[in-house]
């Protein structure tokens, strides 16, 4: 919110102590200075009529007594209510172009000035009444006119103090005055109620004056929220919107960028939330300082901006969208912490992509989307390509409710087979998705769209009571191995619940439940997931590290928790026969998963030599095509009905 405090030494209004400035009202917001000026030039309906009666009831008094120096109040009275009406009617012809801090005092002094004038003369012949004239009509007319005056100007002029307490005691103090030097017994009194009159009015209009003040600062503060960012200072979605319509409403080309901090939720996590807070203000101060004076900058929330570069086409926006990255890459100095980050920024241009300020807005986060998915510090532009992606990706997230919803999800199960003896030790369950419209989809085309919209707590958990259920049905103790996902592990509770509840359902044994999960898994919040896989085991499930040797390798996670079983990923399997390396760390990890007392399972054997080669480096189990295909459970409960029956 820009308040526009008046600067030190910029005006003569300065060299008044702090206290008056503030009793004259000088000492606040241009805002507010205009709003208090434009207070005491009350409506000319107002200010006329006043003035018009005060002035009769002057002429009156100077009609009963017919002295010469009543003529002369009469009429200075007259003049000066003459030339308020005047300044009135000349201030609101120019009050709509008033936007000079020096312009408004100088209105303000002209009208205070003439005011009490008015008022003083007002007093003055009060004063007069009570000195010379012998009528009791004209004295209280007198006396009666000061008191309305005074009243009237508390009540019009309740947000300047200082003209309130001149006003009342141009007024009223003269006739405390005459009361003074009255001989009357009461006029003592009198004088002194006139004086506590002027304090109660001077102290009512001080607290009205700092009620105004508190109330329009408010109303500022509220509307500043309404358009900013309270941390940043930067404009928020509404005045972006605005800003965006604007520059359509000009007609020149534009650009709109949606930039978005990578790691950012890292930086909450391990600093806190206030080192975050410091991270976007530091990122917000460089953004604008890497923009043009035409460009404009807001906060969308969380560490989302978005940046509105005008008369700007797509070679300037790339420059300036890589400027950007690279004052927002450099590191941050937080409380002694260094922090290295990068951001990344979709882009859409006006008027190729879009005539609306919405649709820019959502084009340019399409374009982030993919930014962030092609990997950080990256830019993109939107295309249409990326409508047709989206509005797939929505289809499909839609079709994936329906199918959660009326369980429309398959399991076939693949045979993990003792190398040595050629049994069936275990089948890994694996979910297939029968779309009326698409065919049989594979987990690998919609899980990571599960995971992304969190609905692959309600998959898990089904797939989880099914595996379950048709393990209990088979004629054979062969182990049932779930895969279980990374997102499922952020609410542990709701997953050792579901495991639970899947064998109290099936009745089956829980030593038959394997559940198998991959080396990411134990990045991912590492010291919560252990607990978790130790609740699990608890229950008497197996725990089988999935996938072993791909994109985290690392053997002390063997030794972090006692896995039942490692499955070596097919990677190593395809060059096996050709590879020594494969073969060395095929036999390493069976060596030391068998001083670790743990299985081992090589995946995706397709060839006898295969199957060869993994038996001489030592692996107990095997699963590949070879050994047999993912299966439909009555294809299962085939299988092991033959094998009992030879």
């Amino acid at each position: 919110m820009a308040s526009h405090e008046i600067n030190s030494g910029a005006a003569w209004e300065q060299r008044l102590p702090a206290w008056l400035r503030r009793f004259a009202g000088y000492d606040v917001s241009d805002d507010l200075l205009r709003d208090l000026v434009g207070s005491i030039f009350a409506s000319a309906r107002t200010i006329i009529l006043g003035n018009t009666i005060g002035a009769a009831i002057v002429f009156a008094t100077w009609a009963i007594e017919g002295d010469r120096f009543f003529g002369v109040c009469a009429f200075t009275c007259l003049c000066f209510g003459v030339l308020r009406i005047r300044t009135l009617l000349a201030y609101r012809k120019i009050s709509h172009l008033n936007d000079g801090r020096r312009e408004t005092i100088a209105w303000d002094l002209r009208f205070f000035m003439e005011a009490c004038a008015f008022s003083a003369t007002v007093g003055i012949n009060t004063l007069l009444i009570m000195l010379t004239s012998d009528s009791e009509t004209a004295r209280i007319l007198a006396f009666g006119t000061a008191i309305g005056f005074a009243s009237s100007f508390v009540a019009r002029n309740a947000a300047r103090p200082l003209l309130v307490l001149c006003q009342v005691s141009c007024a009223i103090l003269p006739a405390a005055v005459g009361f003074l030097i009255d001989n009357r017994a009461d006029s003592g009194w009198i004088a002194l109620f006139i004086a506590g009159y002027i304090c109660i009015n001077a102290f009512i209009a001080g607290n009205q004056f700092r009620h105004l003040c508190n109330t329009f600062q408010a109303s500022r503060r509220i509307e500043f929220l309404a358009h900013y960012d309270p941390l940043t200072g930067l404009a928020n979605r509404l005045t972006m919107t605005q800003e965006i319509a604007a520059a359509i409403g000009r007609g020149a080309e534009f650009a709109v960028c949606y930039v978005d901090l990578d790691r950012f939720k890292e930086v909450n996590d391990t600093l806190g939330h206030a080192r975050g807070d410091e991270m976007l203000k530091t990122a917000a101060a460089r953004l604008k300082g890497a923009l043009g004076p035409g460009d404009f900058v807001a906060r969308f929330g969380g560490d989302e901006f978005v940046v509105l570069l005008d008369n700007c086409n797509a070679v300037r926006a790339e420059a300036t969208s890589l400027k950007l990255c690279l004052a927002l890459s450099q590191a941050y100095l937080i409380d002694g912490n260094k922090l290295e980050n990068s951001a990344s920024l979709g882009i859409s241009l006006y008027p190729q992509d879009s005539r609306t300020a919405d649709n820019l807005l959502k084009n340019a986060d399409l374009a982030l989307y993919k930014a962030k998915a092609a990997g950080r510090g990256t830019l993109r532009f939107y295309t249409r390509e990326m409508e047709t992606a989206l509005s797939d990706r929505l289809e499909m997230e839609r079709d994936m409710r329906a199918a959660i919803a009326g369980e429309h999800f398959a399991l076939v199960y693949q045979p993990i087979v003792d190398l040595r003896t050629g049994e069936t030790a275990s089948c890994e369950a694996l979910i297939r998705w029968p779309h009326p419209a698409r065919g049989t989809i594979p987990p690998g085309a919609f899980i990571p769209l599960a995971e992304q919209t969190g609905m692959i707590c309600e998959i898990g958990e089904w797939a989880l009571m099914r595996a379950c259920l048709d393990a209990a049905s088979w004629k054979s103790q062969a182990k049932v191995a779930v895969n279980l996902s990374v997102v499922q592990f952020r609410d542990p509770e709701r997953l050792v619940a579901a495991v639970d509840r899947a064998l109290e359902a099936s009745k089956l044994d829980p030593a038959r439940l394997e559940l198998e999960i991959t080396e990411s898994l134990l990045l991912e919040n590492g010291e919560r997931t252990m607990e978790a896989l130790a609740w699990l085991k608890a229950l008497g499930a197996h725990i089988s590290l999935d996938d072993f040797g791909v994109g985290y390798s690392s053997l002390s996670y063997l030794s972090q928790f006692p896995f039942s079983k490692v499955k070596i990923d097919m990677v190593f399997t395809r060059s096996v026969t050709s590879d020594k390396a494969s073969r060395s760390i095929i036999s390493a990890v069976c060596g030391i998963a068998r001083d670790l007392s743990m299985k081992v399972v090589v995946e995706g054997i397709e060839t006898p030599a295969q199957q060869n080669a993994i038996i001489a480096l030592g692996a107990q189990y095997g699963q590949g095509f070879l050994l047999g295909r993912p299966q439909m459970q009555a294809d299962i409960l085939k299988l092991f009905e033959a094998r009992l029956a030879a």
